[in-house]
């Protein structure tokens, strides 16, 4: 199946209409998102939220560091970090989902990693999308769920 989803504003908006649903890999969103939430207090899992990490990358590599009991120096923090960082991500074919375009899921224009910055969701996705994950949001996350960047235009 050829979706070419990756990525225009209306195209985005189509994939995300059918992210509601689990029409497409990882969806619907809410269902994983509640389920790493209730095992957030397990001795065994950590949950680091994409806004944390685009904030400050190195003390969420040293918390990582940490909960998996490892100690590392400032040189090997900076060497994570640096390859990381959302530039170095998109530039790598092992994790930017590149291949995606060789499966006729992207097209050669476009990119699944866009530009890595917070809130950016806001130049993409129309009002009424906006209104649908505010929906969702409100009744299908938990109520003490900690949204990091508010949907509402």
């Amino acid at each position: 199946m050829n979706y070419n989803i990756f990525y225009t504003s209306d195209v985005l908006c189509v994939y995300i209409g059918l992210w509601f649903f689990p029409f497409v890999h990882n969806g619907p969103w809410w269902k994983h998102v509640t389920e790493a939430w209730a095992r957030r207090h397990d001795d065994n899992f950590l949950l680091l939220c994409y806004e944390d990490l685009q904030a400050d990358l190195d003390k969420n590599v040293r918390i990582v560091a940490e909960f998996l009991g490892k100690s590392l120096t400032d040189e090997q923090v900076a060497r994570i970090v640096k390859h990381c960082s959302f530039n170095s991500m998109k530039n790598n074919n092992t994790v930017n989902y590149e291949w995606y375009k060789g499966q006729g899921i992207a097209t050669e224009e476009t990119s699944f990693l866009r530009s890595g910055k917070v809130g950016d969701w806001r130049n993409h996705l129309s009002p009424d999308i906006v209104k649908r994950l505010d929906e969702i949001v409100t009744t299908k996350l938990p109520e003490d769920f900690p949204i990091k960047d508010t949907l509402s235009m």
